[in-house]
């Protein structure tokens, strides 16, 4: 039977002592973002903005669109470089159940945030993948015992009743950031075939800049029935 994760509520204080608890510095976390149009809300976020996560609903419609996107690239594409010098992003594939919140916050530090505390858990697991492939860094994941412990202390915390981790859930988590080489801006989720690269962004732009505001648009706009989103934003901490 596949390993199940407690599914992860959105918000920004689960996320950000969550992100804590596996290394991440207290110089960030996660924060909400309440609009992508309104600039007196956008002012709201501290900047810059290391990584996004958005979260959204998996309907017919995006699943339709995410297998035909993923049709577009060689099935190996990711895998063939994956742990090499070629290696452009650090990217996971999504095998436990319910977990695509943790996997969210792992490609967001894996990948665009350079503040992790020494030794922590993180780095420690950054160390032990980055130079595996991708089905050994899935074998890592699922028998992690360090990484249950430290998901389950928080897992169930937040404002609402958790589910249960066999529960079906239907929201799903996607991360937007810099790649660790190039520094293009990507998105990595664990249910593609890769990360998807989405070109290149100004040296000087972060994860709220227009080029990444209109890629998120284009999430909502082929959802017309159902409108629940959320984002959640990687920045400097107000503490």
């Amino acid at each position: 039977m596949p390993k199940s994760f407690v599914p992860l509520e959105s918000n920004p204080e689960i996320f950000s002592s969550l992100s804590h608890r596996l290394g991440l510095g207290e110089s960030l976390a996660f924060h909400d973002v309440f609009s992508i149009d309104d600039p007196d809300l956008l002012a709201f976020v501290p900047r810059p903005v290391s990584a996004l996560i958005l979260v959204f609903p998996v309907s017919e419609t995006y699943e339709e669109y995410r297998k035909t996107d993923d049709a577009t690239r060689p099935t190996d594409y990711y895998t063939s470089v994956a742990g090499t010098p070629a290696q452009d992003s650090l990217w996971y594939r999504q095998t436990i159940r319910n977990a695509c919140g943790f996997y969210a916050i792992l490609h967001a530090l894996a990948n665009g945030v350079h503040d992790l505390q020494s030794d922590s858990y993180i780095e420690s697991l950054i160390k032990r993948t980055e130079h595996a492939t991708v089905d050994d860094r899935t074998h890592i994941l699922e028998n992690d015992t360090e990484l249950d412990k430290l998901y389950a202390s928080l897992a169930s915390k937040g404002s609402t009743q958790a589910p249960d981790a066999s529960d079906e859930v239907n929201l799903h988590f996607v991360c937007f950031t810099r790649a660790r080489g190039s520094g293009h801006f990507v998105e990595l989720d664990g249910r593609r075939t890769g990360p998807i690269d989405l070109g290149e962004l100004d040296k000087n732009s972060d994860m709220l800049s227009d080029k990444v505001l209109d890629h998120v648009r284009s999430f909502m706009q082929r959802e017309t029935k159902d409108p629940s989103f959320s984002i959640l934003a990687l920045a400097p901490s107000f503490d």
